[in-house]
């Protein structure tokens, strides 16, 4: 939904959402100019009021000598609310647990259909970087448990969805590259290996559909980039062969190099970009 999302909200128009509410659909319009200047660049879809519904709080792998094994959490158990207050998000029990080192949090869980309650009292961690100094943790992997839908399709319609899929994903990123160029959109976005690394370790953690989806976008990404009309790349080299068709015979020597030399530098400037936004992403900036 974010990368259909995201060219209406770059050309600053507006785009028609069709929604099933109370069982009947609705198509309803969000305008998005009047989101601020470079929204594009940022959650624009928590801007725009558009948020994942909220599931279940799972834990996951405990650390032997954790907080969390030693009070009575299990792996599989399902968080429902600390200290009395209702948790829908992974995000907000890691807060808890951060704010209060070494004071007990009371868990309400969910294990094996039987509600009970669990008295956990995070270790404290020292980081002189935090305002007080320190921080709490429980030695627990948790993770959002979200409401799934299973879609099956057959062999032949399968191939003819994941087809279109790749073609319009393909459109989609040179219309995204288009506006790096013209500057209808921040080069900010453009990204590397570190951030790519990164969010491959994310999707892995959500599941091994959501890594190879994300595997997927990477390799359609990487293969329009190949395909754009810039020597030493694929597509500049079908550049050459059109030339040749139409002269009758091959650039010079010296003009493929000098163009050669070119298409090296233009690589090498785009690397070098994508990598400052990686270290800029990671340093916060």
């Amino acid at each position: 939904m974010r990368l259909r999302l995201l060219e209406p909200v770059i050309e600053r128009g507006e785009v028609a959402v069709d929604v099933l509410r109370d069982g009947s659909p609705r198509t309803i319009t969000l305008a998005t100019d009047s989101l601020p200047e470079g929204e594009a660049e940022r959650d624009f879809m928590n801007t725009l009021g558009l948020a994942i519904a909220p599931g279940d709080v799972m834990v996951g792998e405990l650390l032997p000598d954790g907080a969390a094994a030693r009070d009575g959490l299990r792996t599989g158990d399902r968080v429902t609310a600390v200290d009395g207050t209702p948790i829908r998000r992974a995000r907000e029990l890691i807060d808890v647990v951060r704010d209060n080192p070494e004071r007990p949090v009371r868990f309400e869980l969910m294990r094996d259909g039987a509600s009970l309650e669990v008295e956990v009292t995070p270790e404290a961690i020292t980081d002189e970087t935090l305002p007080a100094g320190r921080y709490g943790r429980i030695g627990a992997n948790l993770r959002d448990d979200l409401a799934m839908e299973l879609v099956r399709h057959g062999p032949v319609e399968s191939l003819l969805i994941g087809a279109r899929q790749t073609w319009e994903m393909s459109l989609f990123s040179l219309r995204m590259f288009g506006k790096m160029i013209t500057g209808d959109l921040s080069i900010r976005n453009l990204s590397g290996p570190v951030t790519i690394a990164d969010l491959a370790g994310q999707t892995a953690k959500v599941g091994w559909f959501a890594y190879v989806s994300f595997l997927a976008l990477i390799s359609i990404s990487l293969g329009v980039l190949n395909l754009l009309p810039i020597p030493v790349l694929d597509g500049g080299h079908l550049v050459y062969y059109a030339i040749e068709a139409i002269r009758g015979r091959p650039l010079s020597d010296r003009m493929m190099d000098l163009t050669q030399r070119a298409g090296v530098g233009v690589i090498f400037v785009m690397m070098a970009v994508a990598l400052f936004n990686d270290i800029a992403r990671l340093a916060g900036l």
